[in-house]
């Protein structure tokens, strides 16, 4: 096998080390690669170790390359899940197109422009409210010196 590496390629790797923030791939070539950690999967990763463990055999693609660097991607292939099988608790996925989605319950109907104007009209009282208070200490701090 050639020892050229370039970005788009899609190699096997061994998982050979796990960070907080990645974990390190031996390629075939014998360079080392970094998985970010937000290449794991489409959801939140919080610990790499909820889906890799050292010595994984692992697909992965080539995504930069810069100086002695090699970054991969695990999610653009095939986006792993958590070995213990339990869903991702965060409440955010991604969806095919790389958009975030809520899995939280979805209102029964979008909110009207009337309520969105209400919602809008009490946020601005709380604001003016909040200023005022604000202006009011100020004024009162001015006075005593």
């Amino acid at each position: 096998m050639s020892n050229q590496i370039s970005v788009g390629d899609t190699l096997k790797g061994k998982v050979t080390g796990i960070k907080k923030y990645g974990a390190f791939v031996l390629l075939p070539s014998g360079r080392s690669g970094l998985v970010h950690i937000s290449q794991i999967a489409r959801e939140y990763v919080k610990q790499v170790e909820d889906y890799l463990t050292v010595g994984d055999d692992v697909e992965v693609k080539v995504i930069a390359m810069e100086g002695h660097k090699i970054s991969l991607s695990i999610k653009e292939l095939r986006p792993l899940s958590r070995k213990d099988g339990q869903q991702s608790t965060s409440g955010v996925n991604r969806r095919s197109d790389g958009r975030q989605t809520s899995q939280g319950p979805r209102p029964s109907r979008e909110p009207s422009e009337k309520d969105k104007m209400d919602s809008l009209e009490e946020k601005l009282k709380k604001w003016m409210k909040a200023s005022e208070e604000r202006l009011q200490q100020l004024q009162s701090k001015q006075k005593r010196r």
